[in-house]
């Protein structure tokens, strides 16, 4: 976890003790940010730089922002062992990750491309499927505030 614009440090803790306590799930976070504690879009997760780094995870769970990342191969590294079969969970930023690199391996992995980020705004949700137990207790609509 690590890089620009969101709250990582709190992010980390709430998502391991909050997943840990629902379920039967131990975490190895890796937490970094760029030189002096900045949030750097171009620094280098240091677990990434060894071919290999995903075994003995049963799944990896993506939440970075490292956008400004050009290295083709280094992406490519990260990319391999989910193309390989190693589960991933992609949260929000790790879709705008790395998207400075020419290859496309990590765009595949998460399954979108994202070039840009628009900006932050209001957005009204609209329940389209009102009888469905996943939606039972929600609003016809609501807004999420930005």
């Amino acid at each position: 976890t690590g890089g620009c614009c969101h709250d990582y440090e709190n992010q980390k803790m709430i998502l391991a003790e909050g997943l840990s306590s629902r379920a039967n799930v131990e975490f190895t976070i890796v937490h970094e940010e760029g030189p002096d504690g900045k949030k750097d879009k171009t620094h280098r997760i240091s677990i990434y730089e060894k071919d290999g780094w995903a075994a003995g995870y049963d799944v990896v769970l993506h939440n970075e922002c490292f956008g400004g990342i050009t290295d083709n191969a280094f992406v490519e590294r990260i990319a391999r062992p989910h193309h390989e079969g190693v589960p991933a969970v992609m949260l929000h930023c790790s879709a705008h990750s790395y998207r400075a690199a020419a290859t496309d391996e990590w765009r595949k992995c998460v399954g979108q491309k994202s070039m840009s980020h628009e900006k932050n705004r209001d957005l009204l949700v609209k329940n389209i499927a009102p009888g469905h137990p996943v939606m039972k207790g929600f609003p016809m609509e609501w807004l999420d505030k930005a």
